[in-house]
Order: C-alpha cells, then sequence, then structure tokens
C-alpha cells in the first residue's frame, strides 16, 4: 500500500552540472516513496509481459482492473501476424516497425501516463477516462488527491 505525500515537505535533490567551468542546476527530482513505486513499477514493465502490454493498451473504457494482459498479447500477436501477411514482411520486420522488441512495445508517454494514473483511479466498476477528464490547477490536483481513500492518495 501506498503511503499519502505530504506536498509541503517533499525533499528536493538538485543536481549540478559543471559545463565549460559554468555551474548549471538540473531539474529537481523527488526522493518520495510514490515516486520510487513508480519507478519500480516502471522496471517490472520493462521486464514482465503482461505489465508492459497493461501500460501501453489505449482502451480507456475499460478498468484496467478488468483487463486481461493474456488476452492484449493474443492481440497484439495477432495484429502482427496479419500486418506480416498483408505487407508481405516478416514478423521481425512488423515488429521492427512497431518499436516492439521480443513482444516487449516502447513507451508511449501519453498512453502510460494515462495507465500509470489508471492504476491510481480505477476501481472494477469505475474507469478513469483521461479523454473525458477536464485540467486542474495544481492546487486543486492536491486538494482532489488529499480527498481520495487511503489506499490511492499517493
Amino acid at each position: 500500500m501506498l503511503k499519502p505525500v505530504n506536498f509541503t515537505s517533499l525533499q528536493k535533490k538538485t543536481h549540478v552540472h559543471i559545463q565549460n567551468g559554468t555551474k548549471r542546476n538540473h531539474i529537481p527530482t523527488f526522493e518520495t516513496q510514490s515516486f520510487k513505486d513508480v519507478q519500480k513499477f516502471a522496471t517490472l514493465a520493462s521486464k514482465n509481459m503482461k505489465c508492459n502490454v497493461l501500460l501501453n493498451d489505449d482502451d480507456y473504457q475499460t478498468s484496467i482492473y478488468n483487463k486481461k494482459p493474456d488476452i492484449l498479447i493474443k492481440r497484439i500477436e495477432q495484429n502482427i501476424e496479419t500486418l506480416a501477411s498483408e505487407w508481405g514482411c516478416s514478423k521481425k520486420e512488423i515488429e521492427s516497425i512497431m518499436c516492439i522488441n521480443s513482444g516487449f512495445k516502447n513507451p508511449v508517454c501519453g498512453i502510460v501516463a494515462n495507465n500509470v494514473m489508471k492504476l491510481f483511479l480505477d476501481t472494477e466498476e469505475v474507469s478513469y477516462n483521461s479523454q473525458e477528464s477536464s485540467s486542474l490547477s495544481f492546487g486543486q490536483l492536491i486538494e482532489r488527491i488529499s480527498t481520495l481513500p487511503e489506499d490511492k492518495h499517493w
């Protein structure tokens, strides 16, 4: 279970880079448990095919908890076979065109970001759909996050 984050006490680490004798501060990183958990999940997605297909699926109507990774993997394999047949190419060539390496798909920023949000916001009954959402200011976001149930308050 992820622990709540106190946004006012985030610890920043600024990385200093010296270029041509000039100090330049890099973008600060946050050392929070939720940041580390998301980082671990991203690492898992690079090693576990079922996790990878869940993060790269663009069906936002279905709750992430109701998706079936095995079915998604079969659909991807069928798509590759169909395209290879239609285009007269090998499956490896199609995988190369689609940026798929040994079945793993490279992350697409918006899709992966939306699916990470779905991990926190979806339930088995309700599916968060980013395409039906509105923008929030940072203050509104903090307020909304602080009202989430404890198991979703990252």
